[in-house]
C-alpha cells in the first residue's frame, strides 16, 4: 500500500506547484468533490456512506497530503525579576 501512495502522491506532485488563489478559486464543486470522494474510496483510503467518512490508511493519505507535522518549539517562559 505505500508504494500505492507514494505513486499517487507522485501523479499529484506533477501537476506543478502551489500557487495562491482567490477565494472563488478555492471553493470545491460537487462534481470534483465527489469524483476526488469516489477514487480515494476505490484506492482503498476512505470509506463510508453517507455523511460519514472513514480514514482507512492514515500513513497513505498522509503521503498524498504530503503532510509532514511540526515538531513545535517550547516557547520559553518570562523570567520573572526576584
Amino acid at each position: 500500500m505505500a508504494t500505492r501512495s507514494k505513486a499517487i502522491a507522485a501523479r499529484h506532485a506533477q501537476s506543478g506547484p502551489a500557487r495562491l488563489s482567490t477565494p472563488r478559486e478555492r471553493r470545491l464543486s460537487v462534481p470534483h468533490l465527489n469524483r476526488m470522494m469516489q477514487q480515494l474510496r476505490a484506492e482503498g483510503l476512505i470509506n463510508g456512506r453517507s455523511r460519514e467518512v472513514g480514514l482507512s490508511d492514515m500513513a497513505s493519505l498522509q503521503t498524498l497530503a504530503q503532510y509532514q507535522p511540526l515538531d513545535p518549539a517550547p516557547i520559553p517562559l518570562p523570567v520573572k525579576d526576584a
